[in-house]
């Protein structure tokens, strides 16, 4: 995914805007915006392999009127299809992060990343 503008995307499952969840994926200069889902993942749920994200994200959020949220705008975690177990990895992180938000009528985590343990994770500002 490169140089796009994801604006207003609204997931009405539990899941959010971009699903990932097997192989590698890069995701250059892409502006998230106003993105909202159920439960996890404003903008990115990943339980893959992400080498790569640069851009902007802004005003994404998750929210759960029945339980917990994790990551206003990325959730890398973890998955169970089937017999396939999926855990997400994100090397690099090259974003801004303004606005995001988790709600829930549980606990809320990571407004704007959430990301289960023992993950490969560097954030860096623009």
């Amino acid at each position: 995914i490169g140089q796009d503008i994801i604006d207003y995307g609204t997931c009405g499952k539990d899941l959010s805007w971009i699903i990932y969840e097997n192989g590698t994926l890069t995701i250059t200069d892409t502006s998230f915006i106003n993105n909202t889902a159920n439960k996890q993942g404003g903008a990115i749920y990943n339980t893959g392999a992400i080498t790569s994200i640069t851009g902007d994200f802004t005003n994404n959020s998750v929210e759960s009127s029945s339980g917990n949220a994790f990551g206003g705008a990325i959730y890398s975690g973890y998955e169970y299809i089937g017999d396939t177990y999926y855990r997400g990895a994100i090397s690099n992180v090259t974003s801004s992060f303004a606005g995001n938000r988790v709600t829930a009528d549980g606990i809320g985590y990571g407004g704007a990343i959430y990301t289960a343990s023992n993950m490969t994770f560097n954030v860096k500002g623009l």
